[in-house]
């Protein structure tokens, strides 16, 4: 289902060409958006990116709309040698353990230090290249067009965008109860897939690295 079919759903389902009510629409696509991504860890809100590490800076700024890092990887310099993955440590500890910042080496932890920035310990000696795999919410199918969410869980989308479509034109309680339960059944489901999509990337991984036969 892209946007265009999306809100014609929502608008079929509650009846309701009010022009306030279709120009809040986007906002109740939105809100159930983030509550679906917030309720479940979809691969979806998984990315990769790389950035290169400036000697002398022990500070990493991440991508934008950032979310929390999985996996942190510093790759060799020259492309010689094994890539290397970087502990997560709370930021005092790296302080702790690395007080002076005019102290160089190869990175080997690092720390959150606020939504946008990462402390790494200790300081970069080099201009280490470092993959990152990290979360961050997708873009909304209000401004993509189609999205994941939409292509393969599109009726737990339509539900969410319905129960707060209801709830902003204050509609019949049964019928707002009916679709809060919907969208539970939809949020369900997506967690039993997440699961099995989690434990399979973990085997995937372990088989890669050399963690398990």
């Amino acid at each position: 289902m892209n946007y265009q079919e999306l809100v014609t759903a929502i608008q079929a389902f509650t009846a309701n060409d009010d022009a306030t009510f279709v120009a809040n629409i986007p906002n109740f696509i939105r809100n159930a958006e983030k509550r679906i991504y917030n309720a479940v860890q979809l691969p979806a809100k998984s990315f990769y990116d790389y950035a290169l590490v400036t000697p002398g800076n022990r500070f990493l700024t991440m991508p934008i709309d950032f979310l929390d890092v999985q996996q942190l990887a510093r790759l060799p310099v020259g492309g010689l040698g094994a890539q290397e993955f970087l502990l997560q440590k709370e930021v005092t500890f790296v302080r702790e353990c690395w007080p002076d910042p005019s102290v160089y080496g190869p990175p080997k932890v690092y720390g959150v230090v606020d939504p946008n920035t990462l402390i790494l310990g200790p300081t970069p000696d080099l201009p280490y290249t470092v993959e990152m795999q990290y979360t961050r919410f997708p873009e909304s199918i209000v401004t993509a067009g189609t999205t994941w969410l939409g292509d393969y869980h599109d009726n737990t989308l339509m539900y969410g965008a319905l129960v707060d479509g209801y709830t902003f034109m204050k509609g019949d309680e049964d019928m707002l109860k009916q679709y809060a339960g919907m969208l539970a059944d939809g949020v369900a489901a997506l967690k039993q897939y997440a699961d099995v999509d989690v434990q399979t990337s973990f085997y995937r991984h372990s088989r890669i690295s050399g963690g398990a036969t």
